[in-house]
């Protein structure tokens, strides 16, 4: 009796219908079950990785197109080479020539000063060329000469030439001859006029504008040997 009686006491609290659970346990169904709910959804959250562990990785950028109306910016146009211009060159100068400075120039053979000298340089076509001579003598002694006509004299040169005037080879004159004692310091000078002329017949041609070179000369008797000229003054005839 007493096991059957607890059989059935047991089969009559076995929840076949909620109905027939006991009014205790039909009560705490519910909390159970909000319990038993929120265990399994805490034990899905502490399975899962820690959120703040996770690295994030950069999103990759794609390139951005631009739109089809944004202004595209030109090409650097190409220079076109340039021919460089040849320069013409300049035409020569003709080069202007420069005017002589020396007026006077000596030359000395033994005891003897040959002086010879020029009023100016620069002369216009036609002009007269005044020339002045001069024999000195520089020694200690005095000297016994012999004097004529052509004792000083003077020649006129060319670049070209050579040779185009002397004053001795001109026209007639008196041969006077004799004997001159030239005393330590003493002189005989002559003046003597270039008419820019060439040697030849009296008058002879003109010369044309250009560089000339002047000489003084002295000629001794040749017994004497003492012949000799100076070196010569360049002279500058220019047009009118």
């Amino acid at each position: 009796m007493g096991l059957r009686k607890k059989l059935q006491d047991f089969k009559g609290w076995c929840p076949q219908s909620p109905s027939r659970l006991p009014f205790k346990l039909r009560s705490y169904t519910v909390p159970i079950a909000v319990v038993l709910a929120a265990a399994l959804i805490s034990g899905v959250f502490l399975s899962l990785p820690s959120l703040q562990n996770v690295p994030t990785q950069p999103v990759p950028q794609l390139p951005q197109t631009p739109p089809e109306n944004s202004t595209q910016p030109s090409p650097t146009p190409i220079p076109t080479p340039t021919e460089t211009p040849i320069p013409t060159p300049l035409p020569t100068p003709t080069p202007t020539p420069t005017s002589p400075t020396v007026t006077q120039v000596t030359a000395v053979n033994g005891t003897f000063e040959l002086t010879m000298s020029v009023e100016k340089t620069v002369f216009k076509v036609g002009e007269n060329v005044n020339i002045n001579v001069t024999l000195t003598n520089i020694g200690n002694q005095s000297v016994d000469i012999g004097v004529d006509a052509w004792l000083l004299d003077f020649i006129v040169s060319d670049s070209m030439s050579g040779l185009i005037y002397q004053n001795s080879q001109e026209g007639a004159m008196p041969q006077i001859i004799g004997n001159w004692t030239l005393q330590p310091g003493q002189n005989i000078t002559r003046d003597y006029v270039w008419g820019q002329i060439y040697s030849g017949p009296n008058p002879g041609p003109a010369v044309s504008p250009g560089t000339y070179y002047i000489a003084g000369v002295c000629n001794f008797e040749p017994t004497l040997c003492y012949a000799f000229q100076s070196d010569p003054i360049e002279i500058l005839i220019v047009g009118s």
